[in-house]
Parts: C-alpha cells; structure tokens; sequence
C-alpha cells in the first residue's frame, strides 16, 4: 500500500519560514484545500525540503491539487528519497514493484524497499518479505522472506504478522510450528485482521496449536465476518448449520451462507443450495437450490455438481434427462466427489452407446469458470441412486 501524506515529517525544520510555510499547506490539506496546500509545498520543494518533496509525490500519484501523475510523482519521491526519507524510498520502491511511472522492475523495487527497511519502515520490510517469497528482484528464499516478515511483525504490521503466522503454519522457511502460527495469527487478529481471524477460528476448530474449542471458532468467524470475509461467512454459516459452538439455528447457516456466496464463494453457493433443497431455513425451492448448485459448480464444486447429476436423474425440477445426468456426475467425479462415480456409473449402464458419447464429449469440453453446459433433448430415467 502506497504511504500518504505525512504532517508528523514536516517539522523537523529549522527555518521559521519554512515552518510557516509548512503550516499553512499542512493546514490547507487537512480542509482538503489541495490547491492551496500544492501551491505552499511546491516552492519548499523546489528549496530540496524532503517531506515537503515527499508531499509533492503523494499529491501527484492521488491527483489532490493537480493532475494526477505518476511520472511526477515518481520525480518527487526520488529527490526526497535520495535525502534519506525512508516514506519516499517505500514510495519510489512501490512505483517500481507496480510500474507506475516508471517501467516495473522488482530489482529496482527491492533497492528502495531494502533503503526504507534499513531505517525500520515495517512496510517496505514486509514488502521485501512479499519479494523473497515470490522471487521478485530477488532470488525465491523462504527463510529470507520470514525473517523480513518477522522484523516487521514486531513492530505490529498486521499483515506481517498473519503471513508469518501463514509460513508457521505450513512449514515455509521455518520449522513447522502450529503454537507460534497461532501466536502470529491473534497478534494480527487482535489488531482487526479479517484473515487472521478467520485462520485463528480455523485453529481453534481444528485444535492445532491450541485446545479444540468450537465456542471460540464461532468468536474469530463472527469477527472476520462481520468484516465481510467471504470464507469467515461461509465457516459462521457451517457452525450455524451444525450447530458447533452455538445452537443450531437454520435461518442464521443461511444468512451467513447467503453473504458469502453472494460473494462468490462456492462453498457457500453450494452449502445454500443445499438449505433450499431440504428446506432448512427456507421454503424448500428446487429452482432456487438448482440456481445455487449452478453458481457453485460453475467453479468446479464436486458435492453441487454431484447434487446437480441428481437432480437430472430424477426430474425433480424439470424432465429427467440421463446425458445431463452423466455429464454431472462426470464432472463432479472429476474435481474429486467420489459418490458421484458411483451415481455416473450407473448412469452409464442405461445410456446407449450416442447417448453416452455425447456426455463424455460434452463433459471433456468443459472448462471450469464457463457456464454450465445444458441440454434440451430428454431421456428417460429408472435410476435410483439420490444424493
């Protein structure tokens, strides 16, 4: 995230003039009067004033007081940053990384964020965490990348804090260690992170690095959320669903189910789909269970593509139809749902030799991400394998 404008910088100087002059474009940017603040920054600038230099660049790259730029910001931040301002360095270094006004190049990235990271900026040393990890400008080195994580982590970067968390969970740089993932994830979790409260729910649900509690599961899900984190919904949903730290409660699984799949979250599309095909705090609705099944399986969901076969199995919304049946279940055993193997194999056995061609042909073309494919012909069906 590119740092903004910055007051606290603007006075260190000693000129009483420059003070003054400082003041009044300080005071003109916080009534959001950014012409006047431009017009007082500019010449403190042009006099090789760093922050004022830094202030320039912020205005230009948010286009507050002038035609956004980024060209000149790029031009402002480099003269402060050249003064030693570790703002201006993480500034330069995130133009680099994103190749705004200047050609992208990690390595010149990485040089700037490693000048702002030696003055203790926790943005640019979480920054050179994200480039070690990835292989950005730097060769890929895990270890590297926890140990700028971990220098920004204790300065409370949230962010830092829930990657390292991440990297203590799965073992990436450092020894696999579920107790420090979950210390990292509740420093950042405590500070308001959607992520790392939803990873910390997970914790406690699983009971890894901590006693398994579901009660406090249902606290970091809620948490993240009422945040509007899509995979904290769908896991608040669930416990409502089950009734896992709290009573069960239908209308609530639904409810969270709904915000999240709103968001596109599969799970949760198919887990919705599901309420409205039993009816479970819902007016059973096969139209709108087959509607939720689509959304999800368009993503590749294997239970909502299985439930889908089952539906045009058995007609239970329209005309049964064996080929649509197949293909269904075909592309549900495919992305791993394995009592849709059984269910296309019996399929199989009532389909003539066209008829299965053409739903092996149609279910190799598919590609996750596109529309589901639909037919209109009609088979009849003596299956009787249900979901």
């Amino acid at each position: 995230m590119m740092k903004g404008y910055l007051w606290v910088l603007l006075l260190t100087m000693t000129s009483m003039e420059c003070v003054a002059g400082l003041s009044e474009a300080a005071k003109a940017y916080n009534v959001k009067d950014y012409q006047t603040a431009f017009k007082e920054f500019l010449p403190l600038a042009t006099n090789g004033h760093a922050s004022a230099q830094f202030n320039l660049g912020v205005m230009y790259y948010n286009g507050k007081g002038v035609a956004q730029d980024y060209s000149q910001a790029v031009m402002w931040y480099r003269k402060a940053a050249a003064q030693g301002h570790a703002s201006a360095q993480f500034n330069l270094g995130f133009m680099y990384d994103n190749g705004k006004g200047v050609a992208q190049d990690y390595s010149q990235a990485v040089g700037w964020y490693r000048k702002a990271a030696a003055q203790g900026d926790a943005d640019a040393q979480s920054k050179l965490g994200i480039m070690h990890r990835y292989g950005q400008g730097v060769p890929q080195n895990h270890s590297q990348a926890a140990d700028w994580f971990r220098k920004a982590a204790a300065q409370g970067d949230a962010d830092a804090q829930g990657v390292l968390g991440n990297m203590y969970y799965n073992g990436e740089g450092v020894a696999q260690n579920y107790s420090q993932a979950v210390l990292w994830y509740r420093k950042a979790a405590d500070q308001g992170n959607a992520d790392a409260q939803f990873l910390l729910g997970a914790m406690y649900y699983n009971g890894e690095g901590v006693a398994q509690d579901y009660s406090e599961t249902v606290h970091w899900s809620r948490k993240a959320a009422n945040q509007g984190h899509a995979s904290a919904q769908n896991a608040l949903g669930f416990m409502y669903d089950n009734g896992k730290g709290v009573a069960q409660d239908y209308s609530q699984a639904v409810g969270w189910y709904r915000k999240a799949a709103a968001q596109g979250n599969a799970d949760a599309q198919g887990a919705l789909g599901f309420m409205y095909d039993k009816g479970r705090g819902v007016a059973q609705d096969y139209s709108q269970a087959v509607g939720w099944y689509r959304k999800a399986g368009t993503q590749g969901h294997s239970r909502s593509l299985n439930n889908l076969g089952v539906f045009y199995e058995f007609g239970q919304l329209s005309a049964k139809n064996l080929v649509l049946a197949h293909i269904f279940y075909n592309l549900a055993a495919v992305n791993g749902n394995e009592k849709s193997v059984e269910n296309r194999d019996q399929v199989t056995q009532q389909l003539t030799s066209a008829q299965l061609s053409e739903a092996q042909k149609i279910a190799s073309q598919w590609v996750k991400g596109q529309a589901l494919p639909t037919i209109t012909k009609t088979y009849p069906s003596s299956s009787k394998k249900g979901k």
